[in-house]
């Protein structure tokens, strides 16, 4: 769901490989730590990386000395047209129930993918902004995950629709007004709390399915049936509700 991506110039090897395998694709790079579209541009030839690499070399100082790190995909040649011209969602648009499933599971394996090297606090919380394109046989693919996206309006419907979606942001990190850390039990997040967002992974019903299984499959063999204690399923709704903040 993700098309060919390589990091810049750490994977320079790889990409070269792959390029030459298929030289008339177009490539798009992008810098890993610019937003609103700054630093993007295409690629179809060789000497074009050749170049940019030669010119981040030279702008090296003692200040900077390391080369800024971009990302290079492989271009999506066939977008979906609108009018005759390209776009992205947001996942502002719902198209089609299927579309939407897949996109949701672009997001929630995305996000697995990453739990391992995400820096967890309890006292904090993060919103990202999924980018994704569609092509003409209506397949989503993930451009790219925006952490702290931008909240800038140009619209007054743009401006309308970020307040609400901060609005619900604030009711699902901190619900009623209260804070969660002054509370002996876990916050619960409840469907009206949600406001307009959708819960794609309930990691506390997660974790409770996969003891399940692993229940009936132990039982099924007649060996050891692990107990979950109280214990535990309160670390588990610990561990949601941290993640939730």
């Amino acid at each position: 769901f993700i098309p060919v991506t390589y990091m810049m110039p750490a994977d320079y090897n790889l990409f070269a490989d792959d390029f030459r395998r298929d030289p008339n694709h177009a490539w798009i790079m992008k810098p890993a730590a610019r937003a609103q579209g700054k630093g993007i541009f295409l690629i179809n030839k060789m000497s074009q990386i050749k170049k940019w690499s030669r010119d981040g070399t030279k702008q090296l100082t003692p200040s900077a000395p390391s080369r800024e790190t971009y990302v290079i995909s492989r271009y999506i040649d066939n977008p979906l047209l609108i009018g005759g011209k390209k776009f992205d969602l947001r996942l502002y648009v719902l198209p089609t129930d299927r579309l939407f499933d897949e996109m949701a599971w672009i997001i929630v394996h995305s996000l697995k993918a990453v739990t391992s090297v995400i820096t967890s606090d309890r006292h904090c919380f993060e919103c990202y902004g999924y980018d994704i394109i569609i092509d003409d046989n209506l397949k989503p693919w993930l451009i790219e995950v925006n952490a702290s996206p931008s909240l800038t309006s140009t619209t007054s419907n743009d401006r309308i629709m970020k307040f609400k979606m901060l609005n619900d942001v604030l009711n699902i990190v901190v619900p009623n007004g209260e804070i969660p850390d002054i509370k002996n039990k876990p916050q619960t997040v409840t469907r009206e709390t949600l406001g307009n967002f959708d819960l794609l992974y309930d990691e506390e019903q997660a974790q409770i399915e996969l003891s399940d299984k692993d229940y009936r499959e132990q039982k099924g063999k007649g060996g050891i049936v692990p107990i979950i204690s109280k214990t535990g399923l309160l670390l588990a709704k610990t561990k949601q509700s941290s993640a939730w903040r």
